[in-house]
């Protein structure tokens, strides 16, 4: 990977794990969403953020307040989503489109941890960033802002789903920030 040199410390490897592993979950959100299969997309998703808790949990490199809040959110909605299947659609475009985004951020993430990755690739690193983003304000914040914006349920589905905008409002604001150091 590191043309011939690739030693990477401790810390490196567990965000490689992390990053190769949510790399391939947003891969099978998205091919599930797009195949319609509601039952293998719920158990995805209730697989990973339970995998990703325990990794978070074990590992303080990952915690952060705003992954345990989007975690419990997401698995609050595919738990509703099980006995209210007239909300698959919330479920496909949120929860298996929604990872188009998550795709080039694994990659961007590992390239921001690890600078040596960013010496090796820069290229890579560059448009890793670059379709990160644009994804993530395409995706996260202008079509759920739109699928969220219109949803009908009950209040607490709504609380959850406006809950979730503003984490991704939030996060919006820090790619945004990003964005614009580097113009």
């Amino acid at each position: 990977l590191l043309n011939g040199n690739n030693t990477y410390t401790y810390r490196e490897n567990k965000i490689l794990s992390r990053n190769i592993i949510c790399f391939f979950f947003s891969i099978f959100c998205i091919v599930y969403a797009a195949l319609g299969d509601t039952n293998t997309l719920q158990e995805l998703i209730l697989a990973y953020f339970g995998t990703d808790t325990i990794i978070m949990l074990l590992n303080p490199v990952f915690q952060h307040k705003t992954y345990y809040i989007h975690h419990t959110f997401t698995c609050m909605l595919v738990l509703y989503n099980i006995y209210h299947p007239n909300t698959d659609f919330y479920l496909f475009h949120l929860g298996g489109y929604g990872e188009i985004s998550t795709v080039p951020l694994c990659l961007a993430d590992s390239f921001k941890n690890i600078p040596k990755l960013q010496d090796a690739y820069p290229i890579v690193n560059h448009y890793s960033r670059v379709s990160f983003a644009v994804l993530f304000l395409i995706v996260r914040v202008g079509w759920w802002t739109h699928v969220v914006y219109n949803c009908d349920e009950v209040f607490y589905i709504r609380f959850v789903l406006y809950s979730l905008m503003f984490i991704q409002y939030t996060w919006a604001k820090k790619v945004i920030q990003t964005a614009i150091k580097l113009l």
